[in-house]
């Protein structure tokens, strides 16, 4: 089945954003480690948002499509419940 070049522009826009968000948790990580719990939350999120940005770039399947959505879903819900 062929796809669409711009639903392969869409995901890889989503990946790079992702990777672009795990480099903001990581280094939050590194600002918060004086609040353990806290820290350990940002590094685990920038881990999952750098391996779902991988799966965006290397791959254009239903999988990669919807680990970043969930992913970057779960970031977004986080930092609302913290509002």
């Amino acid at each position: 089945m062929a796809v669409s070049h711009d639903r392969t522009s869409l995901l890889a826009v989503g990946a790079i954003a992702s990777g672009g968000a795990a480099i903001i948790h990581a280094a939050a990580a590194g600002a918060h480690a004086e609040h353990t719990a806290l820290a350990r939350v940002f590094v685990v999120l920038a881990v999952a948002q750098a391996a779902a940005a991988a799966a965006g770039l290397l791959r254009d399947d239903r999988w990669s499509r919807a680990t970043l959505a969930t992913v970057n879903g779960f970031a977004v819900g986080g930092w609302i419940a913290s509002r």
